[in-house]
């Protein structure tokens, strides 16, 4: 895949070599055939070798066939090459730190993860785990009923907290990874714990 603009591609390429005249090659694609094809052209003595890429928006295509077809005078039928594309899934997300737990909801009983933290702790990170065989994913996570702190962060798969850890930090989270149309979430629930001291006592 390629990025232009911001914006990511799948780029397939297909090349007639030596040809005399120049080879015409066009595309087949099922589906939304939009895209955007460029061809060059090199002269070598009296031939010229073309070369045809098709890029086009990967998520449009997945499991989809894709043909090369060149023609050529000198070719009583068309060479066609026929390629697959990759079909891609998101199959769970998981939260590595914690232990189980289960809370009752409307639909009966559900299970998630609950993380223990102390007041007062800092950079406290939550390690999400994501199955899957996407390119790359984007993780986000929102606080159920309650906005999202302001010193709490997604990067690289994990949830971070800045702290110092408080009674706001408590709750139920959804953290969601995203590819496109695919996306997997888990709920977690982090408790918080006031910080109890040792006590040695005196002899």
């Amino acid at each position: 895949n390629v990025r232009e603009n911001g914006i990511e591609y799948k780029e397939v390429k297909c090349t007639a070599a030596a040809g005399r005249p120049a080879a015409n090659i066009t595309w087949v694609l099922q589906g939304n055939s939009s895209g955007d094809i460029r061809n060059t052209t090199e002269k070598d003595d009296n031939t010229k070798t073309v070369t045809s890429r098709y890029r086009f928006l990967p998520y449009l295509h997945e499991g989809e066939e894709i043909s090369c077809v060149i023609r050529h005078p000198t070719l009583s039928v068309p060479v066609v090459k026929t390629a697959s594309l990759p079909a891609y899934h998101l199959s769970s997300i998981h939260v590595l730190n914690g232990e189980r737990t289960d809370r009752t909801v409307d639909m009966g009983i559900q299970a998630l993860r609950r993380v223990l933290l102390e007041t007062g702790q800092y950079n406290q990170s939550i390690v999400l785990e994501v199955s899957g065989n996407v390119p790359h994913y984007e993780v986000k996570c929102i606080k159920e009923n309650s906005s999202f702190p302001t010193d709490m962060e997604v990067g690289n798969s994990t949830l971070w907290i800045r702290g110092p850890v408080g009674k706001n930090h408590a709750g139920i989270y959804r953290c969601q990874a995203t590819y496109y149309n695919h996306r997997v979430s888990v709920q977690l629930e982090i408790e918080v714990t006031s910080f109890q001291p040792d006590l040695i006592p005196k002899v």
